[in-house]
């Protein structure tokens, strides 16, 4: 639990990316995501090609690097890029509740499932889990978009959260965004 609590404290980070947009324009946040895309990258590459070697770095390495991450791209590049696809294709507030609902949505459910959770639905999810991600991103969605998309939001948030074929941190705020997207311009 301590691992997961450390890791979504890094998560949490993430909530920088909102916020710089909210107070910026997409340009700019393309642009910073861009650079930050790059040093992901590269520390990545060498978090797999060097750090896990040594001693220290590569204990400390382990106990937040989940166990499919260690040999292949880790959750930061992920949400890096899907940041970058949602600032790119989607509205400013879409963009900007679909990562919050990854980051807030990510963290509860994680936290909550792991304290309170005892029924699992689906591999390691439990339903604590998957209600704390739902009302969340409903709750964030709602904040920003009104009842409707925030409706919208949360059920793709969650859903996305459950699965595990795409990364979680590049398909909640990617097919979050799009989902919302569509939605408000079927409304128009």
């Amino acid at each position: 639990m301590r691992e997961e609590i450390i890791r979504k404290i890094i998560h949490s980070f993430g909530l920088f990316v909102p916020i710089f947009y909210y107070f910026t324009n997409r340009m700019v946040t393309l642009i910073l995501l861009c650079i930050f895309l790059l040093l992901f990258l590269l520390s990545n590459y060498y978090r797999i090609k060097y750090l896990q070697k040594i001693p220290l770095v590569g204990y400390f390495l382990s106990r937040i690097t989940r166990e499919h991450e260690r040999n292949g791209l880790g959750g930061d590049v992920y949400f890096i890029a899907g940041c970058l696809v949602v600032v790119f294709f989607v509205e400013k507030n879409v963009a900007i509740a679909s990562i919050l609902m990854l980051v807030i949505g990510d963290m509860f459910a994680a936290i909550n499932g792991q304290l309170f959770g005892r029924i699992k639905i689906y591999k390691n999810k439990t339903i604590v889990g998957t209600l704390s991600c739902f009302f969340s991103c409903f709750v964030i969605g709602y904040m920003i978009l009104g009842t409707p998309a925030a409706f919208v939001g949360a059920t793709v948030a969650t859903i996305s959260e459950l699965q595990d074929i795409v990364n979680d941190n590049f398909a909640i705020p990617v097919f979050t965004g799009f989902a919302i997207q569509y939605f408000l311009g079927a409304l128009l």
